[in-house]
């Protein structure tokens, strides 16, 4: 399949999300399966459930779903149980996930989202 027919099928299993991200997410899960450090990638169900993940992660944090750390995340959950590493790689699957991640979407923001946790702490004061 093309990048523009995986999108199309990820864009099928969520029709609101924007088509750029879509695209985005696309591009890390097809990277995903030409990495050298990555002997199996994922197929366009990581894309979907990646989406999926990121669709309800937002709401969940308040942040949206274009959030740098919301989509990263989803990207944590969906993508690194899906590849597969060569034995020589000397990396966790997470930190693939993480480089692929910041290859399409440029680096982290300076200041990380807090979580739930965090968050609840600091309005204890």
């Amino acid at each position: 399949q093309t990048p523009l027919e995986e999108a199309e099928i990820v864009a099928r299993s969520e029709s609101l999300v924007p088509a750029a991200y879509i695209a985005k997410v696309v591009e890390v899960v097809r990277s995903t399966r030409n990495h050298a450090d990555i002997r199996i990638g994922s197929s366009v169900r990581g894309a979907i459930d990646q989406v999926k993940m990121a669709v309800s992660l937002g709401p969940l944090r308040g942040r949206p779903l274009a959030d740098y750390y919301v989509g990263l995340d989803a990207a944590l959950v969906s993508l690194s149980g899906r590849i597969r590493l060569h034995e020589s790689a000397g990396r966790t699957a997470e930190d693939l996930v993480k480089e692929l991640w910041s290859a399409v979407f440029g680096p982290p923001p300076d200041t990380p989202v807090m979580d739930g946790e965090e968050a609840a702490d600091q309005g204890k004061d």
